[in-house]
């Protein structure tokens, strides 16, 4: 008698029947001709999105990490905020239903949970005190709540991952699509002049207060992404895990995304994030390193003088503009202004802060252009104390702390392959709290997004199995060697 494989043995499905044939075929020929007709009304953004969300919950249901990339194409592509926290608030849901289907964790480490915890006490009493006590407008109070409802991702991708390396890796190959997205974005609006990205701006370069109409600055969100990224390559390449003529044109076109945006900030935190990289790489790749991106930058520096003199005088002219800052009426000079009136009414209000869509200084006709300027705040950490109070700020400032510390001391017990992404995010963490000082990336909702991940990252488990003392021994001896 023949003994069947049970790899071989196929199940049969059951068969739909003709009238369920001709249902399904009449119901995809509907759907097609509504997705035509919604064609001609609406903006090509509102139609990929409606695609997106007729099988977005499914697809989070049945596989969450294909869930979780779609939404933050979703998010990234959202002509309206309105859009991106719907996507937001369905994706918790269902993330929230399978924690409670599958009785899995949901909630971080005691360590981190308290003060996760005193946060969200601390932001829900500003939600409450901007209604019943400031009676903030309820559109500023919807604009600035927005942005920490997202901090729910925290806790939300902490149990996606299980803290197991395959979930660590998971979510790096997210984050690694995401950079690769953003990229091409940036680099296509700016080689076009067409703007995608609905959230963000593209048009002529403006530096203090001169428009230089030759040249196209990008302005979107997911910038911190490639930032990552970069260093992550870079790393991977450093340790071995990338060969140069894989990692060169990646470098490339990560170099040539951050290079559109015309952020001085973000160019110079990136270089920043890359020179910290030498103290955890080892000296010998430390050295390497080093001397890559001393040719790098030098070949980069006389191949574009000669190739594209155009470009080579528009980073020169955008770093060394910043000599020029600091005057009445320059971007500097009206953050300073800001910064000191942000701080005057946090000294009043130390521990609610103004509440949620509080203003905290008076209409300013200069800056009539800019509506939101007298709630508005460009440094990150006077924003959030502003609105949520000092004692909300620290705790997540915190936990932020708290799990860069864990991922520095596991670093010796990460696994070969996982190490350039750790040491990636312990270096870019820094340089994204850096950025903070003059850019509101903890109440900006692309980028809260960004850092749950990063210290989601840093907390995660992947550590060689065995004794600490023998990781420790194993990763000074591989990696740390002279």
């Amino acid at each position: 008698m023949a003994i069947k494989s049970p790899a071989l043995e196929l199940r049969r499905l059951p068969s739909m029947g003709g009238i369920g044939q001709a249902a399904a075929l009449l119901g995809l020929l509907l759907f097609a001709a509504f997705l035509g007709l919604i064609c001609v009304f609406l903006p090509w953004q509102y139609v990929i999105i409606l695609c997106l969300a007729s099988v977005f919950p499914l697809l989070a249901w049945f596989s969450p990490w294909a869930g979780l990339f779609f939404y933050l194409l979703i998010a990234l592509l959202s002509p309206d905020l309105k859009i991106a926290d719907l996507a937001t608030v369905v994706l918790l849901i269902i993330f929230s239903l399978k924690i409670v289907s599958t009785s899995s964790k949901f909630f971080l480490p005691r360590q981190y949970l308290v003060p996760f915890l005193i946060f969200i006490a601390g932001t829900s009493i500003s939600l409450v005190l901007a209604f019943l006590f400031y009676r903030n407008q309820v559109p500023y109070i919807y604009r600035d709540g927005r942005s920490f409802l997202y901090w729910l991702w925290l806790p939300a991708l902490y149990w996606l991952t299980n803290s197991t390396p395959a979930g660590f890796r998971k979510l790096a190959r997210t984050l690694a699509a995401v950079a690769a997205l953003v990229s091409i974005f940036a680099i296509f609006q700016w080689a076009t002049g067409i703007q995608v990205i609905a959230s963000g701006r593209v048009g002529a370069l403006e530096t203090n207060g001169d428009y230089q109409t030759a040249l196209t600055r990008v302005q979107m969100p997911g910038f911190i992404f490639v930032m990552l990224a970069l260093v992550w390559v870079i790393v991977a390449f450093a340790y071995g895990r990338k060969k140069w003529f894989v990692a060169a044109p990646i470098i490339s076109i990560l170099l040539l995304a951050l290079y559109v945006n015309f952020g001085r900030a973000l160019w110079i935190w990136s270089v920043a994030a890359l020179f910290l990289c030498l103290f955890f790489v080892g000296a010998k790749r430390a050295t390497l390193m080093l001397i890559s991106l001393t040719i790098i930058g030098g070949v980069g520096t006389v191949g574009l003088s000669i190739f594209k003199p155009s470009i080579a005088n528009s980073i020169s002219e955008r770093i060394f503009s910043i000599a020029d800052e600091g005057g009445n009426r320059t971007s500097l000079g009206w953050r300073k202004l800001e910064n000191e009136a942000a701080s005057s009414r946090i000294a009043s209000s130390p521990v609610f802060g103004v509440g949620l869509g509080g203003e905290y200084r008076k209409w300013v006709p200069e800056l009539r252009l800019f509506e939101e300027h007298t709630r508005y705040v460009h440094n990150s950490y006077l924003f959030m104390a502003l609105k949520v109070g000092l004692p909300a700020t620290v705790s997540i400032l915190w936990l932020i702390f708290m799990s860069w510390r864990a991922g520095y001391r596991s670093l010796g017990s990460t696994k070969a392959e996982d190490l350039p992404l750790k040491t990636a995010a312990l270096v870019t963490l820094p340089a994204v709290l850096g950025l903070c000082f003059t850019q509101p990336e903890l109440m900006n909702s692309f980028s809260i997004i960004f850092l749950s991940a990063l210290l989601v990252i840093l907390v995660s488990g992947n550590s060689i199995p065995g004794d600490d003392s023998l990781r420790q021994s194993r990763y000074r001896t591989k990696y740390n060697s002279i």
